[in-house]
């Protein structure tokens, strides 16, 4: 079993302050989006994930604002 940590992520309840808060603590100067946590979990589920196990994966796009 794994545990994932995607970060803030924008599905709908970021106001326009928070996303503007923070935009900087993304090395790609984007918030993630549920696509991008949906992709890694896609990955996962799939043949190429079949060895990661046990693991807490920050999904984060290298978030810096914790």
């Amino acid at each position: 079993m794994n545990a994932l940590d995607p970060g803030p992520t924008d599905s709908g309840w970021i106001d326009d302050t928070l996303h503007d808060h923070l935009v900087p603590f993304f090395p790609h100067g984007r918030v993630g989006t549920p696509e991008d946590t949906a992709r890694f979990v896609a990955f996962l589920m799939g043949p190429d994930g079949a060895w990661v196990n046990g693991q807490h994966l920050h999904v984060d796009g290298g978030f810096a604002g914790r």
